[in-house]
């Protein structure tokens, strides 16, 4: 997944420069920049070290701390000459490794500490800018060293006011901040709030650049003493970046009983829309591409310069054969030109079900608001909910109203874009909808698809020879059927293939429950990998085994990952992160790994979690 095997190809000119990755971290983009610089990694033997720099600077943006420090501290053997930069990379991945560290394991922590410090004053030393000053500044402070704090600090200004006066408004972001951050140091609360305001307006489109900024404020409000005056006035001058969740209706379809979306008001929501969404100053929107609110939604952001994320339910040619079946080929002209836009589009499932199952949408709806949530926390940003919605509470999940009490449980109130003037009384609002065409499941012996959980246990490379290996499946059958009856699990379907078993659970609980009593099994069981998926799962009327038997594709892709493991791992995908409800499990951790591509062409986001976090959260 994230292992960068040697290949002979040799460096391709399509390949991005460093400068490519660093203007898409600036910006936000670390997906786009991770996958970009993960693939020339792969296909290039002798890389360029800006772009492995940038790569690790991108890895740890993405949780990846410990693999983007081995793949600077590499870098560091093989260098020729004392590089900055580098050292200065390196001294940010120790400072993070620091903030995770502090309160689980504090002797790990200041070890960190020590080493983003010197690691700064390395880079300091060897001809590094502002950027090493500051930061070696503030650690200097966390260390008690404060005469040497305020001193790099006074440099910082020295160095900021040299180049401030020379480029003025068009100075990188960075060199406001840094003077924010250096007053910040001397105790200059007044200045320091002149700068860190002064810096907003040199932000632009690097987003990307803010979490930084406000993580440093913080440490420093927090060690200075800040009262909360102080500390809410600065934190206020250093902008949250704005993303938008956005659900809305479809257009109406023809034969609809009673109006709730018609065509010939699509012009006039879209202008109230568009005149909201600027006054919210959103940085990036989020939300699917179905015919009407959502294509509105993409419609009004692009056109005004802002980024785009689609999340589909299905791969986009099948998707958009559900937009042309509206009969509007207006429509389809319309999602081609945001898909073509957007900055990013991802899909949930790579099953293409022919009818609107609901568990299509359900999976999707729970994709999009765990996104929207993960890249709110990587901004450090605010998340706005807006909603098109006619305020019928929801009747199956999937919908508008679905993701509304979502939402509502997380606590967030969204801003709705009222529908009106449709000259509907109140009992045509609750009594009618679009004719249903019921799609004949029965006839063909299957149940409608729902979302179920996947879990796959690998005992890949535990026994040295083909019956101790059949063995240890065996005992893990033995356990998993054990554990299943004592604690009244429901495994919906179970089976094995060489030296891995899966299982279609019922519900996230009784995956939970099951991987837990697995880890708790004493004495314990053999070394194993384990991975949890979701997916789309459909009944059958017929079984070979005198249970019902289950079609679900997604099962193809659970155990490709596990053959894929190189050791021991525990690994998620974002499709199980997405239905496992953060309130259910506050505090889990699930830590990105790379993207898995299966054989189906999914392009899977992959978490890792170990045992020694996410058992005693996410399982206990």
């Amino acid at each position: 997944m994230n292992e960068h095997p040697i290949s002979t190809d040799g460096y391709k000119a399509d390949y991005p420069s460093g400068s490519d990755l660093k203007k898409l971290i600036s910006q936000g983009e670390y997906l786009k920049a991770f996958e970009l610089g993960d693939e020339y990694l792969r296909n290039t033997e002798k890389p360029d070290p800006e772009i492995v720099k940038q790569h690790s600077l991108c890895m740890s943006k993405l949780g990846m701390i410990e693999e983007a420090i081995e793949m600077l501290k590499s870098l560091k053997k093989i260098s020729e000459a004392p590089d900055p930069e580098l050292l200065a990379l390196l001294g940010s991945f120790y400072k993070r490794k620091w903030l995770e560290l502090i309160n689980s394991d504090p002797a790990n922590a200041e070890s960190a500490l020590d080493s983003s410090f010197i690691n700064y004053m390395d880079g300091r030393e060897s001809g590094g800018d502002f950027w090493c000053t500051v930061n070696a500044s503030s650690l200097a402070l966390i260390l008690g060293r404060r005469e040497l704090s305020v001193e790099l600090a006074d440099e910082v200004i020295a160095e900021c006011w040299d180049i401030y006066n020379k480029h003025g408004t068009t100075s990188e972001f960075w060199v406001p901040a840094s003077m924010g951050e250096a007053y910040l140091i001397k105790g200059d609360f007044d200045s320091a709030t002149r700068w860190y305001k002064g810096a907003r307006s040199h932000v632009g489109s690097s987003i990307g650049q803010i979490k930084t900024t406000r993580t440093n404020a913080k440490v420093l409000l927090n060690l200075l003493e800040a009262d909360d005056i102080s500390a809410d006035e600065i934190l206020g001058c250093i902008r949250k970046p704005r993303i938008a969740i956005f659900a809305g209706h479809r257009i109406d379809r023809p034969g609809r009983i009673s109006p709730r979306f018609p065509e010939h008001i699509s012009s006039r929501i879209k202008t109230l829309l568009k005149k909201k969404l600027i006054e919210m100053k959103l940085d990036i929107g989020i939300a699917s591409a179905a015919d009407g609110a959502d294509i509105l939604f993409h419609e009004c952001l692009q056109e005004t310069g802002k980024r785009t994320h689609i999340i589909l339910p299905s791969p986009i040619e099948h998707f958009r054969t559900k937009i042309f079946e509206s009969e509007n080929e207006n429509w389809c002209e319309r999602f081609d030109r945001i898909v073509q836009q957007a900055d990013r589009v991802e899909i949930s499932s790579t099953s293409e079900f022919i009818s609107d199952a609901v568990g299509m949408y359900h999976l999707s709806a729970d994709y999009m608001l765990e996104y929207s949530l993960d890249i709110t926390e990587a901004f450090d940003g605010e998340l706005i909910p807006v909603v098109i919605w006619d305020q019928h509470p929801a009747k199956q999940p999937g919908g508008t109203g679905y993701i509304v009490s979502r939402l509502k449980k997380l606590g967030y109130d969204p801003v709705r874009i009222p529908i009106t003037d449709l000259g509907r009384t109140r009992a045509d609002r609750h009594s009618g909808s679009s004719p249903v065409n019921e799609y004949p499941y029965s006839k063909l012996g299957i149940y409608e698809p729902v979302v179920r959980p996947i879990v796959v246990i690998c005992t890949g490379g535990a026994g040295s020879i083909e019956e101790e290996r059949a063995s240890i499946m065996n005992r893990f059958l033995e356990k998993v059927s054990s554990i299943c009856k004592e604690e009244s699990l429901r495994m919906l379907s179970a089976g094995s293939i060489t030296e891995s078993i899966y299982l279609i659970m019922d519900s996230v609980n009784d995956a939970r429950n099951l991987i837990r009593s697995i880890h708790n099994c004493n004495p314990p069981l053999p070394e194993h990998s384990l991975v949890l998926h979701a997916g789309l799962v459909t009944m059958l009327n017929s079984s070979l085994s005198g249970r019902r038997d289950y079609y679900c594709r997604e099962i193809d892709e659970a155990l490709e990952i596990a053959a894929s493991l190189k050791a021991f791992s525990m690994i998620a995908t974002m499709q199980f992160k997405s239905i496992a409800s953060r309130k259910e499990y506050p505090g889990t951790v699930f830590r990105y790994h790379g993207r898995f591509r299966s054989t189906s062409g999914n392009l899977l986001k992959i978490f890792q979690f170990s045992s020694s976090c996410a058992f005693r959260t996410l399982f206990h």
